[in-house]
């Protein structure tokens, strides 16, 4: 067992438009000791948005693969992109507590 303490996991979900990126961005600026974890999209980024910031850009053939090898928690088809979580992110953030 490591002496690291594991850090918690808080997931804001909701449709497009609903808020959450505000939410997000609010708790960052008001808790300490937040993180955000950094998903993953086959969207083109919009106006400045930055690779690894906002979203990790793929494309398509990269996601798919990430797909077979089984590197998301989770991944949706939506409005004819893909969406994910990668685990590295998840677990990453909450081995560094």
């Amino acid at each position: 067992m490591s002496n690291q303490e594991s850090g918690f996991l808080f997931i804001v979900s909701g449709p497009a438009g609903s808020g959450k990126t505000t939410v997000c961005g609010r708790m960052l600026k008001e808790v300490s000791g937040i993180d955000r974890v950094v998903t993953s999209t086959t969207r083109a980024p919009r106006k400045g948005e930055v690779d690894a910031v906002d979203y990790y850009f793929f494309d398509r053939e990269t996601f798919q693969t990430k797909i077979k090898d089984g590197a998301f928690y989770e991944y949706a088809h939506v409005h004819n992109e893909l969406y994910g979580t990668l685990k590295s992110e998840i677990q990453g953030k909450l081995a560094a507590g």
